[in-house]
């Protein structure tokens, strides 16, 4: 809501929609907007020509469907959905309507990731050769309730919850995942038997890099670990946790830090003002609905490789 107030010169907030009418009233209040419970009053209004969905996993496709089809532009939050076929069910609806969907991935605004994902595409690190991540936080335990302790609403635990960011940086600074050997594991009891709060997992990308993540929201505090860090033939890049600065290290030399410090509201700054200028055909979207499948295939596989205890293609994954 807050990146939305920074593109009042391109957009307005006109409705706010919730099933809970007085958080819908009270949200709208603040932005001198209507308030509904209905979604379909949004849909029959032809003065809205956008949503942003804020709902939880299972609601996506259905309603960015519903909302596409209805002629509006649509920005979904991630992960796009909880399958492959949702997935390509809302890109097939986008392009048959001949409107924008957007993922909404803010990790795709990141200004640490881009300059790490730079460092790597122009060789100032040499060649690529291994990429290594960690996610580590501690998920107070009401998020861990309602429809997040249930598998067929969520699609799962922390990796298509959480870490499904950081399957995106590593995506934007290697390219494509290619294969995933995962292990899962629970220590948060709130969140049921059948979901992960934990997942060590192990890759390797089209382009022959290796790659590492390691994510809990099972433990207190981010971690001595850096979110990211790029392995390359003549140095490293690291960025910082949680997303602070980018710091190289090449032979022989001290620490360079590239980027002291980095403000995470300003990648949802980012997103909001992409999809806005998207809709009004200014610039491309840079959240695309495909990254939104393939981080879910990643994800996905991650889980199948987790139940049957080796590696999975995430080709597999995507073609059923």
């Amino acid at each position: 809501m807050r990146a939305w107030q920074h593109v009042t010169d391109s957009a307005r907030v006109t409705v706010c929609c919730d099933v809970n009418g007085a958080l819908a009233a009270q949200t709208a209040e603040k932005w001198n907007a209507r308030s509904c419970v209905e979604f379909q009053m949004l849909l029959d209004d032809p003065a809205i020509q956008a949503v942003d969905l804020c709902l939880p996993h299972h609601l996506h496709a259905e309603y960015a469907i519903r909302a596409m089809n209805a002629g509006k532009h649509v920005l979904c939050e991630k992960p796009l959905a909880i399958s492959v076929q949702d997935c390509r069910a809302m890109i097939d609806a986008s392009v048959r309507s001949g409107v924008v969907l957007m993922h909404g991935e803010n990790m795709r605004f990141a200004a640490t990731i881009a300059m790490a994902a730079d460092a790597a595409a122009s060789g100032e690190i040499g060649d690529l050769v291994g990429v290594q991540a960690a996610y580590s936080h501690y998920q107070r335990a009401e998020m861990n309730s309602g429809w997040r302790g249930d598998l067929s609403l969520a699609g799962g635990g922390h990796l298509i919850d959480g870490a499904i960011h950081v399957v995106d940086a590593m995506r934007q600074v290697a390219g494509d995942i290619e294969t995933v050997f995962a292990a899962c594991a629970r220590h948060r009891p709130e969140l049921g038997a059948a979901s992960e709060d934990t997942a060590s997992l192990s890759m390797r990308f089209a382009s022959g890099v290796l790659g590492q993540l390691f994510a809990t929201h099972a433990a207190t505090g981010r971690g001595g670990a850096p979110v990211l860090t790029l392995f390359g033939t003549t140095g490293c890049v690291s960025v910082g946790s949680p997303l602070g600065a980018v710091v190289a290290w090449y032979p022989g030399s001290e620490p360079n830090v590239m980027m002291p410090a980095y403000d995470w509201q300003d990648t949802f700054d980012g997103e909001i003002r992409n999809f806005v200028d998207a809709v009004n055909g200014i610039q491309q979207l840079r959240g695309t609905p495909r990254d939104g499948l393939l981080n879910l295939a990643v994800v996905l596989a991650a889980y199948r490789s987790a139940e049957v205890m080796a590696e999975v293609s995430v080709a597999e994954v995507l073609n059923g």
